[in-house]
């Protein structure tokens, strides 16, 4: 295999942990070069998903393909030629500067004994001015905000320059400005290299503007994988976040468009 955008697959995947099902078993694929948003309530197995997608994790039952071979058989460091994974877990304590941490990207492709080639350096440099940290490349992570450092981890995972880009919650910390300036250059970055790009969102709104197909969980438990036109509709939203919702159509880009009923006092 070679790092190009990979076809997913998962086959009777499930998981497990202390006698306590997290996701329910469920087989469904995803093309090379699609962008599928993974959405669901609080607890539904989004992030857990994401780790068994990555290979981080060992399922229960069932396995994952990546271009019909299984994850798990992959040896580690050319998996992380293959896929890239933004988690939420970020810990900014490290002393590290912003450009250390991107250029930890590049390490599946080096041998322990190698420095950064110029190619390394100038995808490092094009991913701090894609996602607005040129000007902190120097800084401390401990300097950091919780939104530039969630940038900067993007920054890393871009400069992988892998086929599978899976992001758990790619905007959280993020203002309303970013947010949508990293999913439009996540998309633009996937458009450009083709990539398969797997992300989890709580906004259903940003999820249905930015991907091709919705994979929607509750509880663990698979409910539905279609565009978000399918997926996002009141009665399905009604049901699993147990919450009274219109849906219509965003002005902008004519995506669904999701509005829940406040809680009335």
């Amino acid at each position: 295999m070679t790092s190009q955008a990979g076809t997913l697959a998962v086959q009777n995947l499930s998981w497990s942990i202390n006698q306590r099902q997290i996701l329910q078993p469920m087989t469904w694929s995803l093309g090379a070069g699609e962008r599928l948003g993974i959405i669901g309530p609080n607890g539904a197995g989004k992030s857990t998903l994401l780790k068994l997608l990555a290979g981080l994790i060992a399922p229960t039952s069932g396995e994952v393909l990546l271009n019909q071979h299984a994850i798990l058989t992959i040896s580690s460091k050319f998996r992380a030629q293959q896929i890239a994974l933004l988690t939420q877990e970020i810990d900014p304590a490290s002393t590290d500067t912003v450009w250390q941490l991107v250029a930890l990207g590049r390490l599946p492709y080096q041998h322990w004994y190698q420095s950064l080639a110029d190619v390394d350096c100038e995808l490092i440099s094009e991913a701090l001015h894609h996602t607005d940290l040129a000007d902190r490349a120097m800084s401390r992570l401990s300097e950091l905000s919780g939104g530039e450092l969630q940038r900067a981890h993007l920054a890393r995972v871009l400069v992988q320059q892998t086929g599978v880009l899976l992001l758990d919650e790619p905007t959280n910390h993020l203002d309303v400005q970013h947010q949508h300036q990293l999913m439009a250059l996540t998309r633009k970055h996937a458009l450009k290299r083709d990539l398969t790009l797997v992300a989890s969102f709580h906004d259903l709104n940003l999820a249905a503007s930015y991907c091709d197909k919705l994979l929607l969980l509750d509880q663990g438990k698979f409910i539905a994988l279609a565009s978000p036109q399918e997926v996002l509709t009141s009665a399905t939203l009604e049901q699993v976040y147990q919450r009274p919702c219109l849906v219509d159509n965003n002005p902008f880009d004519g995506s669904p468009r999701v509005t829940f009923a406040p809680e009335l006092a």
